[in-house]
């Protein structure tokens, strides 16, 4: 295992047992607009515009391509998101991961859930199937966020102390009822 792999993973461990443990401060004021239905969710009220915390808002970098190109993304059993990072350095040693967050229907709240790497990405380009459900939460189907990340080498030197995470993009997704 490479030294840069050895060092990420504990720090997602971590990221994953803060965000099971730590919810979103509601703040009814702000929040992502999106419309339109998640491929196979069945309603079109599933998206995250009732989402009231704030640092979810929708984000895409330039420097990735999402297929489907979707407003509402569904995670349901046969569903994938692909993504194309042309940015892709192996020299850096690229290492990219996700992030869910689900929203709570009854007051908007926005709860950080679970975490992975994408452990098959080659050359900038990996995906995330379905089905795909918040992690010990009963009920659905929830609406949230899928944040994807990139952490590599800054220092292209083969560094791994000087390792930094970007975020790539935050999607709106409906999350399926069970894994």
């Amino acid at each position: 295992m490479q030294l840069r792999t050895r060092l990420a993973a504990p720090a997602l461990l971590a990221l994953l047992v803060l965000a099971g443990c730590t919810p979103g401060a509601a703040n009814p004021g702000s929040g992502p607009g999106t419309s339109g239905a998640a491929p196979g969710a069945g309603s079109s009220a599933l998206n995250c515009s009732g989402a009231k915390t704030d640092g979810y808002d929708l984000f895409v970098d330039p420097a990735i391509t999402i297929d489907p190109q979707n407003s509402v993304y569904s995670l349901a059993a046969g569903d994938s998101i692909g993504f194309t990072y042309s940015k892709h350095d192996d020299g850096r040693y690229p290492q990219y991961d996700w992030t869910s967050s689900y929203i709570q229907p009854s007051d908007g709240s926005v709860f950080d859930n679970d975490a992975s790497f994408f452990f098959d990405a080659a050359d900038g380009k990996f995906q995330l199937d379905g089905p795909q459900a918040p992690s010990g939460i009963d009920g659905g189907p929830y609406a949230g966020f899928i944040t994807i990340g990139v952490t590599q080498d800054e220092a292209s030197n083969g560094d791994a102390y000087d390792a930094a995470r970007i975020v790539l993009a935050r999607i709106c997704v409906v999350f399926a009822t069970s894994q």
